[in-house]
This record gives C-alpha cells, structure tokens and sequence, in this order.
C-alpha cells in the first residue's frame, strides 16, 4: 500500500524549490552593481 500524497509533495517540493530559485535570482538582480 502506497501514500498517494508521496509523490504530489515531490512535486511540490520541487515547484517550491523553482520558486526559490526564481526568487534569489530576481533579487540578486535587483542588487544594484
């Protein structure tokens, strides 16, 4: 018996981990210099 909720938090963690990467990329940019 498998948990169906293994592979959406998978997937989830890796949106989030996207999301993370958009955000540190967006504000390193914003850095002036």
């Amino acid at each position: 018996m498998t948990d169906p909720t293994l592979p959406n938090l998978s997937r989830l963690r890796g949106f989030i981990g996207d999301l993370t990467r958009l955000v540190e990329r967006r504000d390193a940019n914003s850095w002036p210099g």
